[in-house]
């Protein structure tokens, strides 16, 4: 769990937690969490916190991701045997009740992407988990916010990143409005 942890497009372009490793800059985090702390305060709550799949990656969200209860996401776009890709219009869970999660079936894939290109960016504030053991990348240029319970199960690494788009072994880019993932069954390059 990373706590009451705010991260926007402006304190924060990349955040790389391993699982195997400690984590790093904690005392740099804490200066960002006391300088970010005034945005929470500023940012409107939505009137109508959901979780909303955009249609061009496949992305299957479960009815209760328009009413906090145990979300389920499935479909998504593959590439290679590797890797499984989501794209959202919208990320955010936080007028959800401590009861409901945001579960990821992604099966045997290795490691699963996630776009979110809404202007508001992304809320997290109940538990995220995958369905099996994989890294985990989530892509949101319009900022990343974590707070409550907002946590990462079953996740091996995890990236966060404010950036619109990731760079992958070969030149080939996915970004918050891809629609076709050909080509991107590599690693990627950050």
């Amino acid at each position: 769990m990373l706590g009451n942890t705010i991260f926007s497009r402006w304190q924060c372009r990349r955040l790389s937690i391993n699982a195997n490793r400690p984590p790093w800059g904690l005392a740099l985090l804490r200066l960002s969490l006391k300088v970010v702390a005034v945005s929470a305060l500023l940012s409107p709550t939505s009137a109508l916190a959901q979780v909303t799949a955009n249609p061009g990656l496949n992305t299957n969200a479960s009815p209760e991701c328009s009413a906090g209860g145990a979300c389920s996401i499935t479909g998504g776009k593959s590439a290679g045997p590797n890797n499984l890709f989501h794209s959202f219009s919208k990320f955010d869970t936080r007028t959800w009740t401590a009861a409901g999660d945001v579960r990821f079936q992604n099966g045997s894939f290795k490691s699963v992407f996630v776009a979110v290109n809404s202007f508001d960016g992304t809320w997290i504030t109940v538990p995220v988990r995958l369905n099996t053991a994989a890294n985990l990348y989530l892509l949101s240029p319009g900022g990343i916010n974590i707070s409550g319970t907002g946590s990462f199960s079953n996740v091996l690494n995890l990236q966060l990143s404010t950036a619109t788009s990731l760079r992958f072994e070969g030149g080939k880019v996915f970004d918050v409005n891809t629609t076709d993932v050909a080509g991107l069954d590599g690693n990627p390059q950050g």
